[in-house]
């Protein structure tokens, strides 16, 4: 259902995830942030788990990336926020997001 509004993750064929968190991918960083805010205006709360890439946190200051630069990391993590997914969540929930989800994303 997502998959026709968003860039969802999946899990390849004969591999397993522990799904840790559900995230979705959006155009750009202003289409994110009004989703966000339209998900959380309804009581659905989002999450940006990692706003810095890996490569742009302070443990990794020390680290020169003088030969390249990591433009999809940068790109994805401007675009990149997470929806509720935990073992309590009910198919009626899972509806209600999906569908404020599509909602949010035909408003822009």
């Amino acid at each position: 259902l997502l998959k026709k509004h968003f860039i969802v993750q999946y899990v390849p064929e004969n591999y397993k995830s522990a799904w840790a968190q559900f995230s979705l991918l959006v155009e750009n960083n202003d289409s994110r942030d009004t989703i966000m805010r339209f998900l959380n205006n309804r009581g659905i709360p989002t999450a940006i788990y990692y706003p810095k890439p890996l490569h742009m946190q302070l443990a990794f200051k020390d680290i020169v990336y003088s030969d390249f630069q990591l433009h999809h990391s940068e790109d994805i993590s401007n675009r990149i926020f997470s929806i509720p997914m935990h073992p309590y969540l009910s198919s009626d929930n899972i509806q209600i997001i999906c569908d404020a989800l599509i909602e949010a994303k035909n408003e822009l």
